[in-house]
């Protein structure tokens, strides 16, 4: 799961049984690395924040970016990011 940080955000991604990364205070490399582990297996990403309320400029811009960039798309729901076929 990846979206903004907030008292949910690790709630829904427990309560959903996934996997979640607190990026504070640690560096893009940290983050980066969470982020492979999971596009090498294949795996989707859940959004817990929607798409129209990413902050410009948030590190969770720059997560859907980088995994856009990864071939990712928006799933038609827009609460996933889908690998690539």
């Amino acid at each position: 799961m990846i979206g903004h940080w907030s008292d949910s955000y690790a709630g829904v991604a427990e309560q959903l049984g996934a996997r979640y990364f607190s990026v504070a205070n640690w560096p893009w490399a940290a983050n980066e690395a969470f982020l492979e582990k999971i596009v090498s297996s294949g795996g989707t990403f859940g959004l817990v924040t929607p798409l129209d309320s990413v902050r410009t400029g948030s590190t969770l811009e720059r997560e859907i970016d980088y995994l856009k960039n990864k071939g990712y798309k928006v799933g038609c729901n827009g609460t996933q990011l889908l690998p690539p076929q």
